[in-house]
């Protein structure tokens, strides 16, 4: 195989990887952004679940929901035009939109870095195209060789712990007696 199949190869695998993770941050974002946007206070789940990679989210997250739990206890106790509860109640409101902004800002970079390394799998694919048929046969032999080799060590695996098995129910058994003929019948017997 040439380097030039290897490394594409490589750079696929990498490419690949690296589209998971960010397909992975977007959910993340996308759940980040639901949490934020949902206006029911009864139903809310821990930010740190959320699984966003930047620290500042998270920090900001974090202290949007302290300050929904802070004003659920406080509703619980206090009227609803007590001042604390509705100084807590406008500090709640504007700190969402700051929120809802570095989640969609996010979103937008993720989004254009995805685009980016979905051009550059189409221009892998047009360098697979290049690689000459025989590599490509090669390339795909390889793979199926990898496949039917992880087939082949899972059945002798399994040949080995049915060997074993079996081997340890015969270890308990013995022979007692050896089995003996005798010229006379052993029944039914005569009566003298």
């Amino acid at each position: 195989l040439s380097t030039k199949g290897k490394v594409f190869l490589q750079n696929v695998g990498d490419n690949d990887q690296k589209l998971a993770e960010l397909n992975m941050q977007l959910v993340a974002l996308e759940r980040a952004e639901d949490y934020v946007l949902q206006k029911k206070t009864t139903e809310k789940i821990n930010p740190s679940t959320l699984g966003s990679k930047d620290e500042r989210l998270s920090q900001l997250i974090q202290k949007l929901f302290d300050a929904e739990i802070q004003y659920e206890r406080l509703r619980g106790t206090t009227a609803e035009n007590n001042p604390i509860l509705v100084s807590l109640r406008a500090e709640i409101e504007n700190m969402r939109p700051g929120v809802l902004e570095n989640i969609r800002t996010q979103k937008n970079t993720l989004t254009a870095t995805k685009a980016d390394l979905m051009k550059t799998n189409s221009q892998y694919a047009s360098v697979l195209e290049s690689i000459p048929q025989q590599e490509r046969e090669l390339l795909e032999a390889n793979r199926q060789q990898a496949i039917k080799n992880n087939v082949f060590t899972f059945l002798l695996q399994k040949r080995e712990e049915s060997i074993l098995l079996s081997s340890a129910s015969n270890a308990d058994s013995k022979l007692l007696d050896r089995a003996e003929t005798s010229i006379n019948p052993v029944a039914p017997k005569k009566l003298f």
